[in-house]
């Protein structure tokens, strides 16, 4: 097993821990999730290269504002971009890793979560934590993925019979016969 695979394989044990969590254990997972793809260098340089900065505060003041009197009234206006999205997921793990009442609350914000910690934790994970390590992972994996640029063999193999240097000269032979007999036929 190559490092690449064995980085996958931490990072889907990381997963699995985190989304197997209850509300006693879900703090420290989530701590520890995060850690592991803050040290893990090959995947936070794909972070870093891919996700822009985004204003979490910001975001999240706005979100909050659409909070009404029923439970799970709030609207979440995710940001179109994929990455942008991704990246704003990330910093709500990172605020929620920072403060677990603020995952009680956004559950009941947003989520209308049932007033029970397990299930807060397990209604988190489905909507905000597997689409984001998914979409992680995915990146990660893209940014193993073989080039599309051609080696020099292969492009000269592209090339077509009439771009040779051979095939123009005989098309021009060609066009002299068949002129040339042409010619003579008619005059």
């Amino acid at each position: 097993m190559d490092k690449f695979d064995q980085i996958v394989e931490d990072y889907d044990d990381f997963i699995d821990d985190l989304l197997s969590s209850s509300h006693q254990t879900f703090p420290d997972k989530l701590k520890r999730y995060l850690s592991f793809i803050d040290d893990c260098a090959p995947i936070n340089v794909v972070l870093s290269k891919e996700l822009p900065s985004v204003e979490f505060e910001s975001w999240y003041g706005s979100a909050k504002q659409s909070v009404g009197s029923m439970v799970g009234s709030g609207n979440l206006d995710w940001p179109t971009n994929k990455n942008e999205s991704i990246a704003m997921h990330i910093e709500l793990m990172r605020h929620v890793s920072q403060d677990f009442d603020l995952l009680l609350n956004f559950c009941l914000d947003f989520l209308y979560s049932e007033n029970h910690f397990d299930i807060m934790v397990s209604d988190f994970n489905s909507q905000i934590i597997e689409p984001t390590v998914r979409d992680i992972k995915k990146l990660f994996l893209r940014s193993r993925a073989p080039s599309k640029v051609l080696p020099a063999q292969s492009i000269e193999k592209q090339v077509t019979w009439y771009q040779r240097p051979v095939g123009i000269i005989g098309i021009g032979l060609f066009i002299t016969i068949v002129g040339g007999l042409f010619l003579a036929n008619y005059s």
